[in-house]
């Protein structure tokens, strides 16, 4: 899903233009009125307030017990690649790692996503790493084999 953040509500929850709000899946950022809750939230604020945000919805729950969508969100960060918000907030001290039950593993999130790898994240999920490889080496040995039975 592809839409725009109109507000951010705290260090870990923002609305969509579409009106559907979105809970940062498996982070967890202070409270507002909580220490550190105002920067999380302004931080946040910086990485999608007023743009274009690319979610990668849980496929297990979808949304949370508030009626949330549950996601993995990135946002354009250069030509090349996809900044992770929820691996940014992490990272930058705004959030710590919260595993709740869905489908995403936070000990696997990437700070950057590679445009190549997908057009658009949760738009069309980039094939696991296991998936990737297997599928290099079999066009490497088909390659290879090719280039033998020439010689």
């Amino acid at each position: 899903m592809v839409s725009t953040v109109v507000s951010v509500y705290d260090g870990d929850t923002f609305t969509l233009a579409t009106g559907d709000k979105v809970r940062l899946a498996d982070i967890n950022a202070p409270e507002m009125g909580e220490k550190g809750s105002i920067e999380a939230r302004d931080y946040l604020s910086s990485l999608v307030r007023q743009k274009t945000v690319y979610l990668d919805i849980d496929d297990m729950n979808r949304t949370d017990k508030y009626g949330r969508l549950v996601c993995v969100v990135y946002v354009d960060y250069n030509s090349t690649h996809y900044l992770n918000v929820n691996k940014a907030l992490i990272d930058g001290g705004y959030a710590e790692i919260k595993d709740y039950p869905n489908e995403f593993d936070p000990r696997s999130f990437v700070l950057y996503l590679p445009k190549a790898i997908a057009d658009h994240p949760g738009a069309a999920s980039p094939l696991p790493e296991p998936v990737f490889a297997v599928t290099v080496a079999a066009l490497v040995i088909g390659l290879l084999a090719a280039f033998l039975r020439r010689r």
